[in-house]
């Protein structure tokens, strides 16, 4: 029998962690919850189309074209990535290092990515 996942999520707990971790990036928080509701839509859709990522967003909403034109609002609007990528790297080094005890030990790949 085939697993079958909902398509919607919901994102109140997740929004709350989310918050947390990412405060000291400065983001207000529509743009947080913004990208959060990307990562949810990305993470269950299953092509990575425009459309399929806008009709996964866990947004109640009359009309599926005002999803694909908030979504499009979103990519428009510049993140501070340094930022994002720098406390998403302590929450997780924080995280991991919770079970490993006095050594954390950090392994770096540096594989050159086409295109990058």
């Amino acid at each position: 029998m085939k697993k079958r996942y909902p398509k919607r999520v919901n994102p109140e707990p997740m929004i709350t962690r989310f918050e947390e971790i990412f405060k000291s990036v400065g983001m207000k928080k529509p743009m947080l919850r913004n990208l959060l509701f990307v990562l949810i839509a990305i993470s269950v859709g299953q092509t990575f189309r425009i459309n399929e990522i806008a009709s996964r967003l866990p947004l109640v909403v009359a009309r599926e074209k005002s999803k694909q034109k908030r979504f499009l609002r979103f990519l428009e609007t510049p993140l501070p990535v340094d930022a994002l990528k720098r406390t998403w790297f302590f929450s997780a080094v924080s995280w991991f290092s919770k079970d490993v005890g006095a050594h954390v030990y950090l392994l770096v790949d540096e594989t050159q990515l086409l295109g990058a």
